[in-house]
């Protein structure tokens, strides 16, 4: 157990921890509103260059040579061609995908130095967190939160919980990042001594 340490033998070892709650986000499969088949982009073109068109026929009919009305030609071409474009950039079908990436999940995690009022959780992750554990004597609810002393970001986190009761089975999840991760859907099990 490399960064962790120790000898012997621990009273519980795990490899790597899983998260404690899957979630789901809602992906968005297919555009809000559907084109005719052309991308938006070719239509910002068909509406540049229609506008445009028709704004220097229009300079042409009425043999107009002002400068100014044939930037404003432009500007109007402009400004309607930038619509479908940005309906394009808000209306595009968006997934996203939430997942623990490999460096924060907790790995290695001990537990060791059993009393009968406390003991010590240690595990690594592979970027720098806050450690925290949040312990329960239940398994379904978890009253008490544990933060590491300092509260300092580190990879190699060591949690000693006091004042337990003796004989006492305990539960507890350790949190990394945002997520909270057990043993596969269960919680963690220690049981102080008597």
């Amino acid at each position: 157990m490399a960064g962790i340490g120790g000898i012997g033998e621990y009273y519980l070892a795990v490899q790597a921890l899983t998260p404690a709650e899957k979630t789901s986000v809602p992906v968005m499969t297919e555009p809000a509103v559907k084109s005719s088949g052309l991308p938006f982009g070719m239509w910002s073109l068909i509406v540049f260059v229609t506008v445009l068109f028709l704004g220097m026929v229009t300079l042409m009919a009425t043999k107009t040579r002002n400068l100014k009305r044939l930037l404003m030609v432009l500007t109007a071409a402009l400004i309607t061609a930038v619509v479908p474009l940005g309906l394009d950039l808000t209306l595009k079908p968006t997934s996203v995908t939430i997942r623990a990436g490999a460096e924060l999940v907790p790995k290695n995690l001990v537990v060791d130095e059993v009393t009968q009022t406390g003991f010590t959780v240690r595990w690594e992750t592979g970027v720098p967190v806050i450690g925290t554990v949040r312990l329960g004597t239940d398994g379904q609810t978890f009253p008490r939160t544990h933060v590491e002393v300092g509260g300092a970001k580190t990879t190699v986190h060591k949690l000693t919980l006091t004042q337990l009761r003796p004989g006492e089975t305990y539960y507890f999840e350790v949190l990394s990042h945002t997520t909270w991760y057990n043993d596969g859907g269960q919680p963690l099990r220690v049981e102080t001594l008597p």
